[in-house]
């Protein structure tokens, strides 16, 4: 998820000789009003898309783990906004005090359509289906609180907004987690089909007998096999041939002979006078004509040489980058499962770097994902198969 500014409302106290060795390893804050000063007590404090996280005490006080370095610490109180800490440098010997400031809404410039009648249950159907995702374990996973969400479609961009007055409580019943999602910015373009959905996820496990905590393991495993966390975590352990991956270039060049029809000006045109949740459909004639010409637009040429660690990654001062600037290819052989309706085969991704290079952290963690765009099978996995950043496989049996 995207790392976000420094907030204003943020400052520290240094506490000067007070750290003992005991709490170097730990964390520490407060969380506050920021016009009143008064503490917020049972305020959420978890470090991104992980399953790490504490609440404040009845002062507003709190103590976390340390993660250490290129990690995002999420504060969150009902009512207000959500605060992006990102810990750029050791904070053993500082009391953190974060200063958090009502929730305005920000979704002014689009009619937002709160109320639920009939277009508001399409488009949360809409919503779960692109949010969520239709995997093989999206099935499983349930938006609990769908109430809080909030719909907008711009019919000049043709692009749907959503918002939620407060965080998505989400049960996955295939991996045995809660997750508590912070919606940050979810778009969906019915024209050029792209889709942005940004938040900030925190996962609890649910509890469970041996069958089923042995289910949700191997689900996970499922899930994470062939997954862009999988192939960080590869291309962090120069593994990438031992765990299946295959990689090629992809050449994506407009095609010359394009020309723009009258039906897609006449598709165009019919879009702007029906609703979202009609005009998102796949099946409907005006999204045909569409996709018939995007087809048509571009000519893709597969590369059949392999690509190896030094046509992608460079190492600088002991940090690994990703570095290209083609299409990257990315084939997993090793799938055990069909991971989509219809989609059979190795897991097929393709990844573009919108920089021209970003940093994969100690454990291959994607340290800038808002400057990666995926297509594929990384772009299948949404909600539904999302796992956290601190996930780590069960070792290999011998």
């Amino acid at each position: 998820m995207p790392a976000c500014q420094l907030p204003i409302w943020f400052s520290f106290l240094l506490i000067v000789g007070l750290a003992s060795a005991g709490h170097t390893q730990n964390l520490r804050g407060r969380i506050v009003d920021a016009s009143t000063n008064e503490p917020l007590a049972f305020a959420n404090v978890y470090y991104n898309n992980t399953t790490i996280g504490v609440q404040s005490d009845i002062e507003g006080k709190f103590s976390i783990k340390s993660m250490g370095l290129q990690v995002e610490l999420v504060v969150s109180y009902l009512g207000y906004e959500t605060l992006i800490f990102p810990i750029t440098e050791s904070y053993a010997d500082k009391i953190l005090v974060f200063k958090l400031v009502p929730k305005v809404n920000e979704m002014k410039a689009f009619e937002v359509n709160s109320k639920r009648g009939k277009a508001w249950y399409e488009n949360l159907e809409v919503f779960k289906e692109l949010a969520i995702g239709t995997t093989f374990f999206a099935s499983d996973c349930t938006i609990l609180n769908p109430e809080v969400l909030q719909f907008a479609y711009d019919t000049a961009t043709f692009t749907m907004r959503a918002s939620a007055d407060e965080p998505l409580q989400i049960e996955h019943k295939a991996f045995g987690y809660k997750i508590t999602y912070e919606l940050r910015q979810y778009e969906y373009n019915v024209v050029n089909h792209n889709f942005i959905i940004t938040g900030y996820p925190f996962f609890t496990f649910m509890t469970g007998n041996k069958q089923q905590e042995r289910r949700w393991k191997n689900n996970q495993l499922l899930a994470y096999e062939g997954s862009l966390l999988h192939f960080g975590h590869a291309v962090r352990q120069r593994k990438l041939q031992e765990d299946g991956f295959e990689l090629h270039w992809v050449e994506r060049m407009p095609n010359p002979n394009f020309r723009e029809t009258s039906q897609t000006k006449s598709a165009l045109n019919a879009l702007k006078k029906i609703p979202f949740y009609q005009a998102v459909r796949k099946n409907n004639p005006y999204q045909e004509a569409l996709y018939a010409s995007e087809v048509q637009r571009f000519i893709e040429r597969v590369d059949t040489n392999k690509v190896d660690y030094p046509d992608f990654v460079v190492e600088k001062d002991s940090s690994l980058f990703l570095h290209f600037k083609n299409y990257l290819q990315v084939k997993y052989s090793k799938s055990t499962y069909s991971w989509a309706p219809g989609q059979y085969g190795p897991r097929t991704s393709l990844i573009f770097l919108d920089k021209p290079s970003i940093e994969l952290d100690a454990t291959g963690r994607i340290l800038e994902p808002a400057a990666v765009r995926v297509e594929g099978f990384w772009a299948s996995q949404l909600l539904g198969d999302l796992l956290p950043l601190d996930y780590q496989p069960p070792p290999k049996k011998e």
